[in-house]
């Protein structure tokens, strides 16, 4: 029999609760109703009621009893001490287990289900819910499918590689980083054990981000990471390298940088309660199947129907878009099969989007024989079966079929074999699959010394310490890269950027610890040293996209070259038309130029094929603030916020988070009254969080003035760090202001 493993994890971090009586139904395909499913007697559920009328189900079938299908539901509404308690998240995992059971045949013995007010092991402590995933281990089967339900808190800590995001269970103590490593749930375990499971589906939905954590923030949300939304990925089991790898599917609350939000008009958070209205709305005959690319449209077309509701009454902005990210997918996938199909199910989706990604980073991507730029790459593609060709210096061409699944966003990374190898290489490229990176770098440094001339070992220890900080490691590492193959361009261009980077850089954000050559280059010339390689590199091969990448970089680093900049960047897009960088590179020159209306499409136009790219969310929101346009730049400097992993430097998150409280001042002045003094509450926690990466907030301001936008924030900061910008209490670096340049060294390797 074939047998499957459903995972649905919700409410990971919650935000705000939408005002008791503010809500009135949508007019989407499923209109809001007080739900059944979370009942005022929090220890019991009543029976739900049918999506589209509102009546009881009339004589519903009996669901075939689903005896391949496991579920662990954990919902976590009260928490101990100062932690900010939440509305609905165990009624949320209730009506879960309510709607398996009655309507999708679950049997009771096959849901562990874990509450803040549970007995014994049914409450939702750390030990008890890791000791859930761990009994399913003998009794899931190959074959099997399970469903997983996290409701509650959730927070991400720490910055670049150092990021780790938590689910909060019922015992957690948050105080700080050490209590939380120890009383948190790591996701990353999470997904771990889970992976070692022997199932071969798992559909995970992701409720997270609601109400902030911790108190005294007004309507402060608890933002979705880039780290969270890596955290619970699952993997082939290292314990069982020749088995299949499992279908994943996971469904998100809500993008990077935006929050989810409770209604009590609804009884439970607002994805949730699309999730129970969309499984039954969904149903398609002949079997009330519930096929995932249908419900993701269902979700998003319905939240964001819900948000668009709430924004035309609320004082701030609200936004709230359901995503959905799958893996190993091999054609339309079911989560559960239904008693009673519904009445009149949706259309059938007709579009896909593809995440292309390539291991190591920043490989050339062809599809069906058209270069579309370096790796990661997302595209929107009709369904179909297609051919990717990955190629990148030092490796061997990789080519692979990948079959596009209508409805779906999937994820495909392709993994480059060097052109040479040996031992050492390899066990790099394990232990950073484990992301055990000081291990990984000791691999790839032997496998330097045992092979000089492979130019697969240098990319990936390279990359290695750019994600560590590293800039002068990387600097003289690929220096001595360039000195032993002097005629190759691409090496050319990644020392480069290496240098444009390190340029770029305080002396005191530097992580390296190896010793120098005796005539190693100095920091202050390596701007100049940097336009000298990347000219170099530019006369080997001018019709490189990533040589006119580093060339613009390089030309970025001095006011009297931006114009050049500009130039090389837009060769650069006229290679590689679908490659985000070269536009991003566009609009980067053009915002050190102050010539913002310049540079916000092209940086949208980043976005655009890139949505999650970090570096154009950041300097978009630099353009609206410094224009004016306080609304955009709140959004999109709380979405890059959420993309910890995507940068290690503390004072730039801080700049982030300080400039939203400045916005947030400004807007709770303007607003007044109850709602205005709600929003200067939010203020203080962008300030806290702003702290949290850099006490003294030096660095954020010093980021900040060589950004352009202090000037807009002094009227609506604390007096204590308006004197930092007023009596020049701070540094301000070079032109690039000390802010991480985009491109290499970006990702985790």
């Amino acid at each position: 029999m074939h047998r499957r493993i459903l995972i649905i994890v919700l409410g990971v971090c919650l935000s705000l609760v939408a005002a008791e009586g503010s809500q009135k139904p949508n007019s989407g395909k499923a209109k809001p109703r007080p739900s059944s499913s979370a009942p005022d007697d929090q220890n019991k559920t009543v029976p739900s009621t049918n999506a589209k009328s509102g009546a009881p189900p009339q004589s519903a079938k009996k669901a075939p009893v689903a005896e391949n299908q496991w579920a662990l539901l954990v919902g976590v509404s009260q928490y101990p001490g100062q932690i900010q308690s939440l509305g609905f998240p165990r009624d949320d995992a209730r009506a879960i287990k309510d709607l398996l059971v009655k309507s999708a045949g679950f049997s009771e013995d096959h849901i562990r289900l874990l509450t803040d007010d549970g007995a014994g092991d049914a409450k939702a402590t750390r030990q008890n819910i890791l000791a859930a995933v761990d009994s399913f281990g003998s009794r899931v089967q190959p074959g099997h499918e399970v469903i997983v339900f996290l409701a509650g808190h959730g927070i991400a800590r720490g910055l670049g590689l150092q990021a780790k995001s938590f689910f909060l269970p019922v015992d957690v103590d948050a105080q700080s980083k050490e209590s939380l490593d120890r009383t948190g749930v790591d996701l990353e375990d999470l997904a771990r054990r889970l992976s070692a499971l022997k199932a071969s589906q798992f559909s995970i939905f992701i409720d997270a981000c609601r109400e902030d954590p911790f108190p005294g923030r007004g309507i402060k949300g608890n933002t979705m990471t880039d780290v969270m939304s890596r955290g619970l990925r699952i993997a082939p089991s290292t314990a069982r390298p020749d088995a299949v790898p499992p279908t994943s599917i996971v469904f998100y609350a809500c993008k990077v940088g935006e929050r989810a939000y409770e209604d009590p008009q609804l009884k439970h958070g607002v994805f949730t309660y699309y999730i129970l209205e969309g499984i039954r709305s969904v149903a398609n005959r002949p079997d009330g199947r519930v096929e995932a690319g249908y419900l993701a449209d269902f979700l998003k077309e319905n939240v964001q129907k819900w948000s668009a509701d709430f924004q035309s009454r609320a004082k701030f902005a609200v936004e709230q878009t359901p995503m959905m990210v799958a893996t190993e997918v091999h054609g339309p996938t079911v989560i559960v099969r239904m008693s009673q199909p519904s009445a009149s199910p949706p259309s059938a989706p007709t579009t896909s989007k593809v995440v292309l990604a390539t291991s190591p980073k920043d490989a050339s991507v062809s599809l069906n024989g058209k270069v579309l730029g370096t790796a990661p790459l997302e595209k929107e593609l009709q369904p179909g079966q297609y051919t990717v060709l990955a190629e990148s210096q030092g490796f061997q061409p990789t080519e692979t079929k990948i079959t596009v699944v209508a409805g779906y966003q999937q994820e495909f990374t392709i993994t480059l074999k060097p052109s040479a190898t040996n031992a050492s290489y390899e066990k790099g490229v394990q232990f950073e699959a484990q992301k055990l990176w000081p291990q990984a770098v000791a691999s790839y440094e032997q496998a330097v010394r045992e092979d000089p001339t492979s130019i697969a070992a240098y990319e990936r220890l390279a990359n290695a310490y750019m994600a560590a900080a590293r800039y002068r490691d990387a600097v003289d590492l690929l220096t001595g890269a360039s000195e032993k193959q002097p005629d190759n361009a691409a090496l050319l261009a990644r020392r480069a950027r290496a240098l444009s980077e390190w340029a770029a850089r305080d002396e005191t954000e530097d992580a390296s610890t190896n010793p120098r050559p005796s005539k190693a280059i100095k920091q202050k010339d390596a701007n100049k040293e940097a336009v000298r390689a990347a000219e170099l590199a530019a006369k080997r091969a001018p019709d490189l996209a990533i040589v006119n990448l580093a060339l613009g970089y390089a030309y970025t680093l001095e006011e009297r070259d931006r114009p050049k900049a500009i130039s090389a960047f837009v060769r650069a897009t006229t290679i590689a038309p679908d490659d985000p960088e070269g536009y991003f590179g566009v609009g980067y020159s053009y915002r050190l130029m102050k010539q913002y209306p310049q540079a916000i499409p092209q940086l949208k136009k980043a976005l655009e094929l890139r949505p999650d790219y970090y570096e154009a969310h950041r300097e978009l929101a630099y353009c609206y603030h410094s224009s004016g346009d306080n609304d955009h730049a709140i959004s999109e400097y709380n979405t890059a916020t959420g993309y910890q992993g995507e940068t290690n430097n503390s004072g730039e998150m801080a700049g982030n988070h300080l400039a939203l409280s400045a916005l947030y001042t400004e807007k709770g002045q303007q607003v007044g009254g109850a709602d205005g003094d709600a929003i200067a509450r939010a203020s203080k926690g962008y300030e806290t969080e702003a702290r949290r990466y850099d006490p003294t907030l030096k660095a954020a301001i010093r980021v900040l003035t060589a950004s352009g936008v202090s000037y807009r924030m002094t009227a609506y900061l604390p007096s204590e760090v308006r004197g930092l910008i007023n009596t020049g209490g701070v540094s301000v670096p070079g032109v690039p202001g000390g802010i991480k340049l985009p491109g290499f060294g970006k990702k985790k390797p």
